[in-house]
């Protein structure tokens, strides 16, 4: 099944908002070609379930975006988007303490903005950087892809581990900014992120999935 790249407690819901409050908002921005986002669940990092549609029958056309305020008290929250056609993706653990931003792109970005990429220096710069802020448990498998491939192919990794507070850098051979990466703990224990960019080279952190107050 395709996914775009693009996470409640049931009596908690996030309020819409267009003044934001607290310092705690998530904006999420659609930055694909066509097809609006139809559907957003937030939910605190975590939870199991994903409880009701937080656009409430609004729409979030190309090029738009819509931000709401986090009521409840913790900085991570997990999000999850879904187009009319059923694709959907998730972002799990996004820390809105201070405000965040989630943007959603096309699967597979369409030849104008893949020419309007090639075009720029920084491509000249492809390289994805990733940084263990766990506080247990190191990452000892790591797997990157191009964007939208079915299989992860082999582990990244090889013999070494990733333990807290340690980071490895590998560079993009590849054509074309987007990959996905996935990390997992030696418990099993995964975390994945879609359609990064790393033109330009870019930072993953991976934070504990229920992090300490």
């Amino acid at each position: 099944m395709k996914h775009l790249f693009l996470l409640t407690i049931a009596a908690i819901i996030a309020v819409p908002a267009q003044v934001q409050a607290a310092g705690k908002t998530l904006k999420v921005i659609n930055r694909r070609d066509e097809f609006p986002i139809m559907f957003v669940y937030i939910t605190p990092g975590g939870t199991s379930d994903w409880g009701s549609d937080q656009l409430g029958g609004e729409v979030i056309g190309a090029g738009e975006s819509y931000s709401w305020n986090i009521t409840w008290d913790t900085c991570y929250v997990d999000v999850k988007a879904k187009t009319f056609t059923g694709l959907s993706v998730e972002r799990r653990n996004l820390n809105v303490c201070g405000g965040a931003e989630w943007t959603v792109y096309d699967e597979k970005p369409s030849q104008q903005r893949r020419a309007s990429y090639e075009a720029t220096p920084q491509q000249q710069n492809k390289s994805l950087q990733l940084v263990n802020k766990r506080e247990a448990f190191p990452i000892w498998k790591v797997y990157i892809t191009s964007a939208g491939e079915l299989d992860w192919g082999q582990d990244q990794l090889g013999d070494k581990t990733l333990g807290a507070g340690q980071s490895q850098t590998w560079t993009i051979p590849w054509d074309g900014c987007y990959v996905d990466v996935r990390a997992v703990t030696f418990t099993g224990i995964a975390v994945e992120r879609r359609n990064l960019n790393v033109c330009g080279g870019t930072v993953w952190t991976v934070f504990d999935t229920n992090p300490k107050n």
